[in-house]
């Protein structure tokens, strides 16, 4: 009886999470959980005090959160006429606090500087991260997938001495951005904001509709 229960506890706590949202709390419903409950004690044929069973765990986190952010010339401040073009894949691990990193880029020649800037998508802001540091100019990077980690002590400027979830708060308003800088292009030649991989892309605003000039048109010919 009692190896029963013990089947029964695992089918209640075993729930797919592959469309579940990385950000997401996954939640069971209570009133399944009650009706699992239940199920435990007909097949104890006990309440379910006499089981022991105080509560079930509700809630489930995932420590893991995926970023990325597609490089081009063309998100460049002002935008950069090149070739090249790349990608960035961050993952978060938040119990550890620590953020890796993947660069791969390709038709970049010396390359001096990789960081992640604070600012929106319209404007050029400060570094917040180094990732990449050369002391001359490099084709390292070309083609040879560079990564690494760093914490909220590696933190500079605007996000020095604040946390990881300062970062994570600025990457989910769209305000953090990856730039690489070269030799050709020292204010930078590939720029890609930093989004949650998964969350598409805003679609533009509509322009506000004018309800006069709407109701007066002629409902065939819109005219």
């Amino acid at each position: 009886m009692f190896f029963i229960f013990l089947l029964s506890y695992q089918n209640i706590l075993a729930f797919s999470v592959a469309d579940a949202n990385p950000r997401e709390l996954m939640t069971m419903k209570a009133d399944e959980t009650l009706d699992a409950k239940q199920n435990i004690a007909q097949l104890s044929g006990s309440d379910l005090e006499d089981l022991g069973i105080v509560s079930i765990p509700m809630v489930f986190a995932q420590t893991e959160v995926v970023f990325t952010a597609d490089l081009t010339g063309g998100q460049e401040i002002p935008p950069v006429i090149t070739n090249a073009a790349g990608s960035i894949d961050f993952t978060l691990d938040q119990e550890a606090g620590e953020m890796s990193y993947y660069i791969d880029v390709g038709g970049l020649e010396g390359i001096l500087q990789a960081h992640i800037h604070q600012g929106r998508e319209n404007e050029n802001g400060d570094i917040v991260v180094w990732l990449f540091n050369a002391t001359e100019s490099t084709d390292e990077i070309q083609g040879e997938p560079v990564s690494g980690f760093f914490t909220a002590e590696d933190f500079v400027g605007p996000l020095q001495g604040k946390n990881m979830s300062d970062l994570v708060d600025a990457i989910e308003s769209r305000q953090a951005y990856v730039n690489i800088h070269t030799e050709a292009n020292p204010l930078g030649e590939l720029r890609g904001t930093i989004v949650e991989e998964g969350i598409p892309e805003p679609s533009p605003e509509a322009a506000p509709i004018d309800e006069d000039e709407f109701f007066a048109q002629d409902p065939i010919t819109n005219d």
